[in-house]
């Protein structure tokens, strides 16, 4: 058998965390520091090669392409297909592999139980090569702009160019193929009726989910609304002490001052000091702010609209084999830990929320996500 594998050092003025990979790759910032690469023959590696964009597209990357038997691996292959798909190949003319011919030695690593991070699983299996410190740090300062010199454009976006970055950077690139050709050594790929559900995976990744924007918008023009509120509230209450359910330190030092001394205000601990019957009535109001202030599902929304980036779809936020026993889970939005409605009549709701919006969402069980 014969495979390739490769890991890919980018730069983007958009942050990846942030916004995820499908967007990441399709920003027109996004582009390439280096891809390092190595082509396995029936087990035994060759050498691991760098490519710059200033350089051709590979040949051994090429020859591999052309060997309809060979297929192409990646520690995540997630990240690295959009790469490919959106910046390698048609920008760069580099061969596009398709979705049968990729395997994913993340995937491999989760299905044995082991961590999504390649660095935690050259620990889990006590490789003799790891990322270094040095490299790490290359990585995260090279992979977004540098500030701006003086006389320079501001309407322009600038990378770093010392030369001895660059080179840690590059020995980071090849390191991390090093590893995950060790990896891919020991874990294999995943069975074939596995790689059946992950290429199903991958595909439902690359349709997305479809969101009611609208609905969405609305939703957080109403937070933005309630949290001014909210804020104006804490801020009375404790003479301006405290204006946002954000500031935990001062609301713990507040609650000491007025004889209710609290560890955190983790929303269990909360919960707990709320049940006493004999807590004092303004420490009673300001727990209760602190508990309509601090919800979770509030925030999805923001990050929902992140992740849209301007369009009614989001991409990539499923992982294969996320937890055990094979269970998939999310990424960014975190799409399966969605709020469950409590409204009796959702289309009423939606509609007060919604105006714009004239389907029908009383047929649907969810009203932000559908399949579409």
């Amino acid at each position: 058998m014969r495979y390739g594998i490769y890991d890919c050092e980018t730069r983007s003025a958009l942050d990846l965390s942030q916004f995820g990979a499908h967007n990441y790759a399709r920003d027109p910032s996004t582009d390439l520091w280096f891809v390092s690469y190595c082509i396995v023959t029936d087990g035994v590696p060759g050498p691991i090669l760098t490519w710059r964009p200033s350089d051709p597209p590979p040949t051994e990357i090429i020859d591999l392409h052309a060997d309809p038997e060979a297929v192409i691996a990646a520690f995540p292959d997630a990240f690295e297909r959009q790469i490919e798909l959106n910046i390698l190949g048609p920008r760069y003319g580099w061969p596009v592999f398709p979705i049968e011919r990729r395997r994913c030695l993340q995937a491999s690593a989760l299905s044995f139980g082991l961590p999504a991070s390649l660095d935690k699983v050259a620990e889990a299996l006590n490789l003799p090569i790891r990322k270094t410190k040095q490299g790490k740090a290359a990585m995260k300062k090279l992979a977004k702009p540098r500030k701006l010199r003086p006389g320079e454009d501001p309407t322009k976006i600038y990378w770093h160019d010392d030369p001895k970055l660059l080179a840690t950077l590059k020995l980071y690139n090849q390191d991390d193929v090093t590893i995950t050709v060790s990896a891919a050594r020991i874990l294999g790929f995943i069975p074939p009726h596995e790689q059946e559900i992950w290429t199903l995976d991958a595909a439902v990744n690359g349709r997305g989910l479809c969101f009611d924007v609208p609905l969405i918008d609305a939703a957080i023009n109403i937070i933005e609304e309630a949290s001014v509120e909210l804020n104006e509230k804490l801020a009375v209450l404790t003479d301006g002490v405290i204006s946002s359910p954000a500031q935990t330190k001062r609301i713990v030092n507040w609650c000491a001052e007025h004889g209710c001394p609290i560890p955190d205000t983790q929303k269990k601990t909360v919960e707990e000091i709320l049940a006493h019957s004999d807590l004092a009535p303004e420490v009673r109001q300001l727990l209760t702010l602190r508990q309509e202030g601090a919800q979770a599902a509030a925030n999805k929304f923001v990050t929902m609209r992140r992740w849209l980036n301007g369009g009614p779809r989001i991409y990539q936020a499923f992982r294969y084999h996320g937890a055990m026993p094979g269970r998939f889970t999310s990424i960014g939005v975190q799409v399966q830990n969605l709020k469950k409605p409590e409204v009796e009549d959702l289309a009423a709701a939606s509609s007060i929320c919604s105006p714009v919006a004239t389907h029908d969402r009383s047929k649907s069980s969810a009203t932000l996500a559908a399949p579409q």
